[in-house]
């Protein structure tokens, strides 16, 4: 949860290297890619986006390379 009634959802990891409500800084790896799911063809992440509980389009939260600090 982030607050602003905004939450993701990562699935599908092999292993979480942050539990839940722990704070995470920009850049900072919060699990190892993994491999399950039904019609998996190799590691991949499923993330997920929802404000006031309707999924968002999660590449309008994402920062592009080039503005990472």
């Amino acid at each position: 949860s982030h607050g602003s009634r905004t939450l993701t959802v990562y699935k599908h990891n092999q292993l979480l290297l942050k539990s839940a409500r722990q704070s995470v800084k920009r850049g900072e790896p919060i699990a190892l890619l993994g491999t399950s799911g039904r019609t998996s063809k190799g590691p991949h992440l499923h993330f997920e986006v929802w404000k006031d509980g309707v999924p968002q389009d999660p590449r309008e939260y994402l920062l592009a390379p080039s503005t990472i600090q």
